[in-house]
Protein backbone atom coordinates (compact mmCIF):
# COMPACT_ATOMS: atom_id res chain seq x y z
CA UNK A 1 0.00 0.00 0.00
CA UNK A 2 1.25 3.47 -0.84
CA UNK A 3 -0.11 6.93 -1.40
CA UNK A 4 -0.59 5.94 -5.05
CA UNK A 5 -2.93 3.16 -3.95
CA UNK A 6 -4.68 5.55 -1.58
CA UNK A 7 -5.26 8.03 -4.38
CA UNK A 8 -8.40 6.16 -5.44
CA UNK A 9 -9.89 7.85 -2.38
CA UNK A 10 -9.33 11.24 -0.85
CA UNK A 11 -7.25 11.39 2.30
CA UNK A 12 -10.39 12.51 4.10
CA UNK A 13 -12.29 9.39 2.96
CA UNK A 14 -9.48 7.14 4.15
CA UNK A 15 -9.25 8.88 7.50
CA UNK A 16 -13.01 8.63 8.02
CA UNK A 17 -12.62 4.85 8.35
CA UNK A 18 -9.25 4.94 10.12
CA UNK A 19 -8.73 4.57 13.86
CA UNK A 20 -7.15 7.55 15.61
CA UNK A 21 -4.54 6.15 17.99
CA UNK A 22 -2.81 9.41 18.90
CA UNK A 23 -3.85 13.05 18.69
CA UNK A 24 -2.08 16.03 20.16
CA UNK A 25 -2.66 19.39 18.56
CA UNK A 26 -1.91 19.07 14.86
CA UNK A 27 0.05 15.86 15.40
CA UNK A 28 -2.10 12.82 14.60
CA UNK A 29 -1.56 9.10 14.10
CA UNK A 30 -4.10 6.76 12.48
CA UNK A 31 -4.21 3.00 12.23
CA UNK A 32 -5.46 1.73 8.87
CA UNK A 33 -5.50 -2.04 9.10
CA UNK A 34 -1.85 -3.12 9.26
CA UNK A 35 -0.64 0.37 8.35
CA UNK A 36 0.12 3.50 10.32
CA UNK A 37 -0.36 7.01 8.92
CA UNK A 38 1.42 9.82 10.76
CA UNK A 39 0.70 13.51 10.36
CA UNK A 40 3.15 16.05 11.78
CA UNK A 41 3.41 19.82 11.26
CA UNK A 42 5.95 20.58 8.54
CA UNK A 43 8.50 23.25 9.43
CA UNK A 44 10.97 22.59 6.64
CA UNK A 45 12.73 19.71 8.41
CA UNK A 46 11.69 16.07 8.62
CA UNK A 47 14.42 13.47 9.04
CA UNK A 48 12.38 10.52 10.26
CA UNK A 49 12.10 8.55 7.01
CA UNK A 50 15.84 8.76 6.31
CA UNK A 51 16.57 7.69 9.88
CA UNK A 52 14.18 4.73 9.76
CA UNK A 53 15.73 3.46 6.54
CA UNK A 54 19.26 3.86 7.91
CA UNK A 55 18.42 2.05 11.16
CA UNK A 56 16.68 -0.76 9.29
CA UNK A 57 19.64 -1.22 6.97
CA UNK A 58 22.49 -0.95 9.48
CA UNK A 59 21.20 -2.27 12.82
CA UNK A 60 19.13 -5.08 14.31
CA UNK A 61 16.64 -2.62 15.82
CA UNK A 62 13.06 -3.43 14.77
CA UNK A 63 11.50 -0.30 13.27
CA UNK A 64 8.50 0.40 11.01
CA UNK A 65 8.88 -0.15 7.27
CA UNK A 66 8.25 3.09 5.37
CA UNK A 67 5.98 2.78 2.32
CA UNK A 68 5.62 6.43 1.39
CA UNK A 69 5.91 10.03 2.56
CA UNK A 70 4.48 13.27 1.21
CA UNK A 71 3.54 16.84 2.06
CA UNK A 72 0.04 18.23 2.12
CA UNK A 73 -0.73 20.51 -0.87
CA UNK A 74 -0.39 23.59 1.33
CA UNK A 75 2.91 22.21 2.79
CA UNK A 76 1.58 22.55 6.31
CA UNK A 77 1.82 18.84 7.15
CA UNK A 78 4.17 15.95 6.54
CA UNK A 79 2.74 12.42 6.20
CA UNK A 80 4.41 9.04 6.61
CA UNK A 81 2.71 5.78 5.67
CA UNK A 82 4.46 2.91 7.44
CA UNK A 83 3.94 -0.60 8.75
CA UNK A 84 2.41 -1.20 12.15
CA UNK A 85 4.70 -2.78 14.73
CA UNK A 86 2.86 -5.68 16.43
CA UNK A 87 2.30 -5.39 20.16
CA UNK A 88 1.42 -2.65 22.61
CA UNK A 89 3.33 0.35 23.86
CA UNK A 90 5.28 -0.07 27.07
CA UNK A 91 3.05 2.67 28.47
CA UNK A 92 -0.07 0.59 27.83
CA UNK A 93 1.15 -2.62 29.43
CA UNK A 94 3.65 -1.49 32.08
CA UNK A 95 1.33 -2.48 34.91
CA UNK A 96 0.96 -6.10 33.76
CA UNK A 97 4.64 -6.81 33.11
CA UNK A 98 6.70 -8.77 35.62
CA UNK A 99 9.80 -7.30 37.23
CA UNK A 100 12.02 -9.63 35.21
CA UNK A 101 10.13 -8.72 32.04
CA UNK A 102 10.67 -5.01 32.64
CA UNK A 103 14.36 -5.58 33.28
CA UNK A 104 14.66 -7.67 30.11
CA UNK A 105 13.03 -4.89 28.11
CA UNK A 106 15.44 -2.33 29.61
CA UNK A 107 18.43 -4.50 28.68
CA UNK A 108 17.13 -4.86 25.12
CA UNK A 109 16.60 -1.11 24.72
CA UNK A 110 20.09 -0.50 26.12
CA UNK A 111 21.51 -2.95 23.56
CA UNK A 112 19.79 -0.99 20.80
CA UNK A 113 21.21 2.25 22.21
CA UNK A 114 24.69 0.73 22.09
CA UNK A 115 24.17 -0.26 18.45
CA UNK A 116 23.20 3.29 17.56
CA UNK A 117 26.14 4.81 19.44
CA UNK A 118 28.60 3.10 17.09
CA UNK A 119 27.60 5.61 14.40
CA UNK A 120 29.27 8.97 14.84
CA UNK A 121 29.50 12.38 13.24
CA UNK A 122 31.68 15.43 13.70
CA UNK A 123 28.60 17.68 13.75
CA UNK A 124 25.32 18.12 15.57
CA UNK A 125 23.09 16.95 12.71
CA UNK A 126 20.49 14.49 11.47
CA UNK A 127 21.24 11.25 9.62
CA UNK A 128 20.43 13.10 6.39
CA UNK A 129 22.84 15.99 7.24
CA UNK A 130 20.01 18.40 8.08
CA UNK A 131 19.35 20.51 11.14
CA UNK A 132 17.96 18.59 14.10
CA UNK A 133 14.58 19.02 15.69
CA UNK A 134 14.94 20.74 19.04
CA UNK A 135 14.09 17.68 21.18
CA UNK A 136 14.23 19.83 24.35
CA UNK A 137 17.99 20.26 23.89
CA UNK A 138 17.27 23.95 24.37
CA UNK A 139 13.75 25.21 25.08
CA UNK A 140 12.81 27.66 22.34
CA UNK A 141 9.65 28.94 20.66
CA UNK A 142 10.71 27.20 17.43
CA UNK A 143 11.12 23.52 16.67
CA UNK A 144 14.57 23.06 15.12
CA UNK A 145 18.11 24.02 16.06
CA UNK A 146 19.39 27.14 14.34
CA UNK A 147 22.17 25.40 12.46
CA UNK A 148 24.41 22.35 12.16
CA UNK A 149 27.04 23.06 14.84
CA UNK A 150 30.46 21.52 15.42
CA UNK A 151 32.04 23.31 18.39
CA UNK A 152 31.01 23.75 22.01
CA UNK A 153 31.29 27.52 21.65
CA UNK A 154 28.94 27.55 18.66
CA UNK A 155 26.37 25.43 20.47
CA UNK A 156 26.43 27.46 23.66
CA UNK A 157 26.67 30.94 22.10
CA UNK A 158 23.99 30.36 19.47
CA UNK A 159 21.55 28.05 21.23
CA UNK A 160 21.86 28.32 25.03
CA UNK A 161 23.02 31.89 25.57
CA UNK A 162 20.04 33.55 23.78
CA UNK A 163 17.56 31.43 25.73
CA UNK A 164 19.24 32.23 29.05
CA UNK A 165 19.45 35.95 28.27
CA UNK A 166 15.80 36.08 27.28
CA UNK A 167 14.89 34.53 30.64
CA UNK A 168 16.86 37.14 32.57
CA UNK A 169 19.73 34.95 33.78
CA UNK A 170 22.72 37.01 34.96
CA UNK A 171 25.72 37.37 32.65
CA UNK A 172 28.00 35.96 35.35
CA UNK A 173 25.90 32.83 35.72
CA UNK A 174 25.76 32.40 31.94
CA UNK A 175 29.57 32.54 31.81
CA UNK A 176 29.81 29.87 34.51
CA UNK A 177 27.35 27.70 32.59
CA UNK A 178 29.46 28.05 29.46
CA UNK A 179 32.62 27.10 31.34
CA UNK A 180 30.97 24.05 32.92
CA UNK A 181 29.05 22.76 29.88
CA UNK A 182 29.80 19.06 29.22
CA UNK A 183 31.81 18.49 26.02
CA UNK A 184 29.83 18.20 22.81
CA UNK A 185 32.49 18.47 20.11
CA UNK A 186 33.85 15.04 19.30
CA UNK A 187 31.02 13.37 21.21
CA UNK A 188 28.26 13.21 18.59
CA UNK A 189 26.67 9.75 18.45
CA UNK A 190 23.48 8.51 16.84
CA UNK A 191 20.71 8.66 19.43
CA UNK A 192 16.95 8.03 19.32
CA UNK A 193 16.36 10.95 21.63
CA UNK A 194 12.89 10.12 22.98
CA UNK A 195 12.82 6.67 24.58
CA UNK A 196 9.79 7.20 26.77
CA UNK A 197 7.30 4.37 27.29
CA UNK A 198 5.00 5.42 24.45
CA UNK A 199 7.73 4.85 21.84
CA UNK A 200 8.73 1.33 22.89
CA UNK A 201 6.48 -1.43 21.54
CA UNK A 202 6.45 -4.79 23.31
CA UNK A 203 4.78 -8.19 23.27
CA UNK A 204 3.07 -8.14 26.71
CA UNK A 205 2.82 -11.95 26.82
CA UNK A 206 6.43 -12.74 25.90
CA UNK A 207 7.58 -9.52 27.60
CA UNK A 208 9.90 -8.71 24.71
CA UNK A 209 10.55 -5.60 22.64
CA UNK A 210 8.95 -5.78 19.19
CA UNK A 211 9.89 -2.33 17.93
CA UNK A 212 11.00 1.24 18.55
CA UNK A 213 8.92 3.99 16.93
CA UNK A 214 8.89 7.80 16.49
CA UNK A 215 12.40 8.64 15.27
CA UNK A 216 11.75 12.25 14.29
CA UNK A 217 14.06 13.59 17.03
CA UNK A 218 16.86 11.11 16.30
CA UNK A 219 20.25 12.28 15.13
CA UNK A 220 23.84 12.83 16.15
CA UNK A 221 23.54 14.29 19.63
CA UNK A 222 26.26 14.67 22.30
CA UNK A 223 26.77 11.27 23.94
CA UNK A 224 25.81 12.61 27.37
CA UNK A 225 22.49 13.92 26.07
CA UNK A 226 20.91 10.46 25.72
CA UNK A 227 21.31 9.88 29.48
CA UNK A 228 20.15 13.39 30.35
CA UNK A 229 17.16 13.07 28.02
CA UNK A 230 16.07 9.80 29.64
CA UNK A 231 16.38 10.99 33.22
CA UNK A 232 15.21 14.58 32.78
CA UNK A 233 11.80 15.19 34.32
CA UNK A 234 12.06 12.24 36.70
CA UNK A 235 9.06 12.04 38.98
CA UNK A 236 6.58 12.06 36.12
CA UNK A 237 4.19 9.25 35.17
CA UNK A 238 6.90 7.13 33.56
CA UNK A 239 9.55 7.63 36.22
CA UNK A 240 9.71 3.89 37.02
CA UNK A 241 10.84 3.20 33.46
CA UNK A 242 13.31 6.09 33.50
CA UNK A 243 14.80 4.81 36.75
CA UNK A 244 15.08 1.26 35.42
CA UNK A 245 16.71 2.24 32.11
CA UNK A 246 19.10 4.73 33.72
CA UNK A 247 20.21 2.10 36.26
CA UNK A 248 20.90 -0.32 33.40
CA UNK A 249 22.95 2.37 31.65
CA UNK A 250 25.02 3.09 34.74
CA UNK A 251 25.70 -0.61 35.22
CA UNK A 252 26.93 -1.36 31.70
CA UNK A 253 27.05 1.54 29.25
CA UNK A 254 27.15 5.06 30.64
CA UNK A 255 28.47 7.46 27.97
CA UNK A 256 31.24 9.91 28.93
CA UNK A 257 30.15 13.00 30.90
CA UNK A 258 26.63 11.61 31.42
CA UNK A 259 26.19 12.49 35.10
CA UNK A 260 27.86 15.84 34.58
CA UNK A 261 25.61 16.47 31.58
CA UNK A 262 22.45 15.57 33.38
CA UNK A 263 23.08 17.96 36.28
CA UNK A 264 24.22 20.76 33.97
CA UNK A 265 21.20 20.35 31.68
CA UNK A 266 18.78 20.29 34.61
CA UNK A 267 20.46 23.41 36.01
CA UNK A 268 19.92 25.20 32.69
CA UNK A 269 16.23 24.26 32.72
CA UNK A 270 15.86 25.35 36.33
CA UNK A 271 17.45 28.73 35.59
CA UNK A 272 15.27 29.26 32.52
CA UNK A 273 12.18 28.77 34.68
CA UNK A 274 13.60 30.46 37.79
CA UNK A 275 16.54 32.77 36.87
CA UNK A 276 17.40 33.36 40.51
CA UNK A 277 17.26 29.73 41.55
CA UNK A 278 19.57 28.92 44.44
CA UNK A 279 19.03 25.21 43.77
CA UNK A 280 20.50 25.50 40.26
CA UNK A 281 23.44 27.45 41.64
CA UNK A 282 24.14 24.68 44.12
CA UNK A 283 24.10 22.13 41.29
CA UNK A 284 26.57 24.28 39.32
CA UNK A 285 28.86 24.59 42.36
CA UNK A 286 28.87 20.81 42.62
CA UNK A 287 29.90 20.52 38.97
CA UNK A 288 32.69 23.07 39.49
CA UNK A 289 34.08 21.05 42.40
CA UNK A 290 33.80 17.85 40.34
CA UNK A 291 35.64 19.40 37.39
CA UNK A 292 38.34 20.71 39.76
CA UNK A 293 39.13 17.10 40.68
CA UNK A 294 37.49 16.98 44.10
CA UNK A 295 36.00 13.70 45.28
CA UNK A 296 32.41 14.71 44.57
CA UNK A 297 29.67 12.21 43.75
CA UNK A 298 27.25 13.23 41.01
CA UNK A 299 24.70 10.57 41.98
CA UNK A 300 21.35 11.32 43.58
CA UNK A 301 21.88 15.05 43.38
CA UNK A 302 18.18 15.87 43.31
CA UNK A 303 16.64 13.06 45.31
CA UNK A 304 15.26 11.09 42.36
CA UNK A 305 18.05 8.53 42.50
CA UNK A 306 18.22 8.08 38.74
Amino acid sequence: MSRRHMNRFTIEQVLDIAEVIHSRGSRKVWRIGDYILKQTPYDGVNNEVATLRFVQQHTTIPVPVVYDEWLSPDRRFHYILESRIPGKSLKQCWGVLSRKGRERIARTVLKYMQELSQFRSDRLESISSNKLRLNNFVPKPYKVLLNIWRTDNDIFDNEYRPALLSSGVDDGVILVLKNTMPPCQGQYTLTHGDLFTGNIIVDPVKEQVTGIIDWESAGFWPAWFQYARITHGAGGWDDEWKALLSRAMRATHLPPHSKHGRIWWDAVYELLDHPGSSLAREWIKKIIRYLAGENVSLDNYDGFGL
